[in-house]
């Protein structure tokens, strides 16, 4: 997606909240429950234009699904890959919640979580439900097109959070079982490709994981675990068709010497097991946050006081100020 010259291009992380009915679905399906698998795929297709409508309606430029088909935006692939047949997690450690017994209480009871199940990897990993991604990108794409709408976005689940959230019973070493998942997933990150989509992926696992899963990661873990992100990256094309794409991806970030990946790999690379735990002490445990608004155009009314009103998006480019709502 390319800038226009009359507007800032506006967008959104992904998920949005399901209709209340589809969650009820969604649930059942996870229990074990018999759903009608029609009326499922129906009532999901019938989310994902509502969901579209409204990111129109605000006036989101780059719009996507919502995640209407996903029980959530990591533990879906278990329904899409096979492997994960093992023991389920049953709860999960935050350590930026051990001083917040109350907060901690109320992450655990959450009933999204308590519905969500992250099998262990037992066996190896390979597609197993080949259209899905592809349905996904039906849905939304005629959704979309209905409306006028032409850019579109998918999100899915990284290798590295994958990795977090499933844990490993079968590969011999993180390496290969990043490796496994960023293979298996790969048809995933095609698809929405070749629909026409941008791929989003969520990869929250380096800084997430670190009050979960790897709170208690020693410095070889730390190494290990850079090293399979870092070889991921830097693997070789498989095909014309993914070599084309990182041309034009590169092309579309204006990053003319085609060498974003060698950048990215060279940046995971000379992280340190300390700079990483600085870094999440830092904004995670003592910033203080503040959410940053700016409404130019139409759609937008600076808070009362102000000084003025910016109606394009060069005036916001020109580098006036921002509003913080703390």
């Amino acid at each position: 997606m390319t800038d226009t010259p009359d507007r800032i291009l506006t967008t959104h992380t992904g998920s949005l909240p399901r209709p209340d009915d589809l969650i009820q679905i969604m649930w059942a399906v996870g229990d074990g429950i018999p759903v009608d698998q029609a009326a499922l795929s129906e009532r999901v297709s019938a989310a994902v234009e509502e969901v579209v409508d409204r990111q129109i309606e605000a006036g989101i430029s780059v719009v996507n699904d919502g995640e209407m088909s996903k029980p959530s935006y990591a533990t879906y692939v278990k329904d899409r890959l096979n492997g994960f047949g093992g023991e389920s997690v049953q709860s999960y450690h935050f350590a930026d919640l051990v001083d917040f017994p109350r907060s901690a209480e109320m992450v655990s009871s959450n009933p999204g979580r308590r519905k969500r199940a992250a099998p262990a990897c037992n066996g190896p990993i390979s597609v197993k439900d080949a259209e899905a991604a592809r349905i996904d990108m039906v849905n939304l794409s005629q959704a979309a097109a209905s409306r006028g709408h032409r850019a579109i976005f998918s999100s899915a689940a990284s290798p590295g959070v994958v990795s977090l959230f499933f844990g490993n019973e079968y590969y011999g070493s993180d390496e290969e079982y990043v490796f496994a998942i960023a293979e298996a997933m790969r048809h995933e990150y095609e698809a929405i490709a070749e629909a026409g989509g941008t791929v989003q992926l969520d990869c929250p696992d380096l800084a997430m994981g670190r009050h979960s899963a790897y709170a208690d990661m020693d410095r070889e873990q730390f190494r290990r675990h850079r090293a399979a992100l870092t070889q991921e990256i830097l693997r070789p094309d498989k095909n014309l068709w993914e070599r084309a794409e990182f041309y034009w991806q590169s092309i579309a970030k204006k990053q003319y010497d085609f060498e974003g990946r060698t950048a990215m790999a060279d940046a995971v690379e000379a992280l340190t097991l300390e700079s990483w735990l600085a870094y999440f002490n830092r904004v995670f445990l003592r910033e203080r946050h503040s959410l940053q608004v700016v409404a130019p155009g139409a759609r937008g009314a600076l808070p009362a006081g102000a000084a003025g009103r910016f109606d394009s998006a060069e005036a916001i480019k020109a580098g006036h100020d921002a509003y913080l709502i703390d």
